[in-house]
């Protein structure tokens, strides 16, 4: 399954992995491959499926708590998204990203005070990631927080100075 993943040759992949899990249903690294695969693909329900039966073998699985917590946050659901992605932050609590996603899940349910908290430990957990920058460019904003906006797309420009989007959204900031 990796190798025709790797070739971009999906069908192939999906069919490998089942092939595999037919032997052996159980076997974490196939579950959590195919759960990839198909997130990478945008089916997100089939994503959901497998991630939850790598969380039935190993309720503690960090990496499949994260990755099940961004599927379900696609699929609109946030509560139980949070639930996911908080217990991964028990057992990781150093994890930038979950801290990034969690802050995003806050930002669905505008909890903002509570999102910024988490994009901020995700920042000083060493994630410079400047899309960090952005949501909390756009926490501030829905927070009426003008200025911190600005300060905080500028930041997000700075780490990637040819990005466009950054660029757009500065724009519209100072009109």
């Amino acid at each position: 399954g990796n190798l025709h993943t790797q070739l971009g040759e999906d069908e192939k992949a999906i069919a490998n992995y089942r092939s595999a899990l037919a032997i052996n249903p159980n076997h974490q690294k196939t579950l959590s491959n195919l759960a990839n695969l198909y997130f990478r693909l945008h089916n997100y329900e089939e994503a959901r499926i497998h991630m939850e039966q790598v969380l039935d073998i190993n309720p503690d699985n960090a990496e499949a708590l994260l990755n099940l917590g961004n599927t379900l946050l696609l699929l609109g659901d946030s509560s139980a998204a949070k639930a996911k992605l908080e217990h991964a932050l028990r057992l990781v609590p150093a994890n930038a990203k979950v801290h990034k996603q969690i802050g995003t899940i806050f930002w669905d349910m505008e909890q903002y005070e509570q999102a910024i908290v988490h994009y901020e430990e995700a920042l000083a957990l060493g994630q410079q990631d400047p899309e960090i920058h952005k949501n909390i460019s756009n926490t501030h904003l829905s927070m009426g927080n003008l200025d911190q906006a600005i300060s905080s797309i500028q930041k997000a420009i700075d780490l990637q100075p040819d990005n466009a989007i950054f660029r757009a959204s500065y724009c519209e900031l100072l009109e």
